[in-house]
């Protein structure tokens, strides 16, 4: 136990500074067991023990005490917590002299429970000068509610006089009712001669250093904090402990609640307690009106400060009570007033903006193909909707969130947001026709023939699979073609070709031109072919013009034929020919 006990003597010098600064008495060298030594509750009046051991301020030696370690230990299952009774007494050779200080602390002086028990008097400290005195103490310990017993350590080697132990009420039934030797009371059967302890503080003469705390009792609000408090004196050399933990010269204090400091010596560690100081810091009364932005519609706007308790609040336009209006967006501002005197303030900003028109999807302009319908829907989520036309803005079509349309026209949206705002916006439908694509004709050298789709389109399907404007063919047959234009609308045509790779006797002894003709035609043919019929059929077959002729040369006018392909078909006695013809 001793080396324990050694081993923390250092670190009490050092960080105890609140408790212990310099050791200036250890009698400590072979602690052994421990004896009871306790004032317990007034029913165990009669079990109350009390220990004496001397101790020796040397000559030429002033003490400061600021406190006092008594080493011990409790009995098993006892609550691990103690005050204690300290007296001390001049030695008059070996009895107890003048009492010089007594004092008994209720509350516990053991901080962490190991039984060690340090009662202090750093604000106060016990002054001593040079002589021999008797050092008396006790637990202050109730018994009973498991509270158990305290044993002092006992000291086996003999320092000054032999330790005293005494039990007035004698309820040990040692006899040993004034303050006897250990070795002497019999019943106790051991032969130590001290106690363990050690005494804290400071070498005089004078007082430790101390001067004043720079600070009065102050009341104040919270929106004021912190106070500043300030220790004197201000050297290098001098160390500050404050009670709230803080080691500068001057601290900010913002909470209620009484403040010390230890002013030391940082090389001897000798100080003195200063203050308290009261501080008391009085609530301020809080509120934050938050800022805000609202769509017009909301307006007139409630400001609210919600406080209750008596708090007076004053707005920027003088009204009373937890609420105002405004109706337009600015800056506004409040005061609180506490019973207690406090005035907290706050400001706000109202925003007053418009919600933005809605996105309509797919687009605001949409083009609309004969036949079809179009969904549209908002790129932002609304709470409510109403869809309906221009011509005729009462009357509600559709209360979703999409809205179809099968026919050109203007429409409008009315919507509302989820912050209570109102949106409005207009989109357009187009009709767009469906293409009518028609066919031009030419032949190639091979008598094939290359048809085109007239007209300009984006794209071109045809039913043999090819993709462009032109395509040639190279049988007969029914030819499909499938347009879709820039809007997105597609329309087909269909033309049957009968006419590929012609060649024969009579058509080839005939001329006629211009081909194509946008009316007049001249037709030629040989003296030898005699008589000459001709017949100009449409692309259905039907005959639309004949003509009879042995001249050998004729005019035809089909200025009055639509546009088209057209199929001339000679008849003479050598037999029969056909050709094609394009009117444009």
């Amino acid at each position: 136990m001793k080396k324990r006990l050694l081993s923390l003597m250092s670190l009490l010098c050092v960080a105890g500074l609140s408790t212990a600064q310099v050791v200036l008495f250890d009698p400590i060298v072979t602690p052994t067991g421990g004896s009871a030594a306790q004032d317990f509750e007034t029913v165990n009046d009669i079990y109350d023990t009390y220990i004496a051991d001397d101790f020796t301020v040397p000559a030429g030696e002033d003490w400061w005490i600021d406190s006092i370690r008594l080493y011990g230990s409790y009995s098993a299952n006892a609550i691990t917590e103690a005050g204690a009774i300290i007296s001390i007494y001049e030695n008059d050779n070996g009895s107890f002299g003048t009492l010089l200080f007594t004092d008994t602390i209720q509350t516990d002086v053991d901080g962490n429970g190991d039984g060690w028990l340090t009662p202090n008097w750093v604000g106060s400290p016990i002054s001593l000068s040079a002589g021999s005195y008797w050092l008396v103490g006790s637990a202050r310990k109730d018994f009973g509610g498991g509270g158990g017993q305290w044993y002092w350590t006992r000291e086996e080697t003999l320092n000054g006089e032999a330790a005293m132990w005494a039990n007035p009420g004698n309820g040990f039934a040692t006899g040993c009712t004034s303050y006897t030797p250990f070795y002497d009371c019999a019943a106790l059967a051991v032969a130590d001669s001290g106690v363990a302890f050690r005494i804290y503080g400071c070498y005089g003469p004078d007082k430790p250093m101390g001067t004043s705390l720079v600070g009065n009792d102050t009341t104040l609000c919270s929106a004021d904090a912190p106070v500043v408090l300030s220790a004197l004196p201000t050297d290098p050399e001098i160390g500050y402990l404050w009670s709230n933990g803080e080691t500068s010269q001057t601290i900010n204090v913002d909470s209620s609640g009484e403040y010390t400091v230890i002013i030391f010596d940082t090389l001897t560690l000798c100080g003195f307690r200063q203050g308290p100081v009261d501080i008391t810091v009085l609530q301020t009364p809080e509120y934050d009106v938050p800022d805000d932005t609202v769509c017009p519609e909301v307006l007139p706007y409630t400001l609210l400060a919600n406080l209750q308790g008596g708090i007076d609040i004053t707005w920027f336009n003088g009204a009373t009570g937890i609420f105002t209006t405004v109706d337009q967006a600015g800056t506004y501002w409040v005061t609180y007033e506490a019973p207690n005197g406090c005035i907290g303030s706050d400001t706000m900003t109202l925003t007053v903006q418009a919600e933005a028109p809605p996105t309509f999807i797919p687009s605001s302009t949409i083009d609309l193909c004969e036949g079809d319908e179009v969904t549209v829907t908002t790129a932002d989520a609304y709470t409510s909707y109403e869809w309906g036309n221009v011509t005729d803005l009462n009357t509600v079509l559709e209360s979703s969130s999409s809205f179809t349309v099968d026919e050109g026209g203007t429409y409008w949206l009315d919507a509302v947001a989820a912050n209570g705002c109102g949106t409005s916006g207009e989109f357009t439908v187009v009709d767009r026709p469906t293409p009518t694509p028609t066919f031009g004709e030419g032949y190639t050298s091979t008598g094939n023939i290359n048809l085109t789709a007239q007209g300009s389109y984006d794209s071109y399907a045809w039913s043999s699979g090819q993709d462009t404007k032109t395509i040639t063919v190279t049988e007969n047959g029914i030819y499909t073609v499938t347009v879709t234009d820039e809007y997105g609308c597609q329309g087909s045509a269909t033309i049957n070709i009968q006419n590929v790779g012609i060649a024969d006797p009579v058509a080839s002894s005939f001329n006629f031109y211009p081909n194509p003709t946008n009316g007049l035609v001249q037709f030629s043919w040989p003296d030898y072919q005699k008589e000459a019929f001709i017949h100009v059929m449409d692309a259905t077959g039907r005959v639309v013009r004949t003509l009879s002729s042995s001249s050998g040369l004729e005019v035809l006018d089909l200025s009055d034929l639509n546009n088209g392909i057209y199929f001339i078909q000679m008849q003479t006695p050598q037999g029969e020919g056909n050709l094609k013809l394009i009117k444009q």
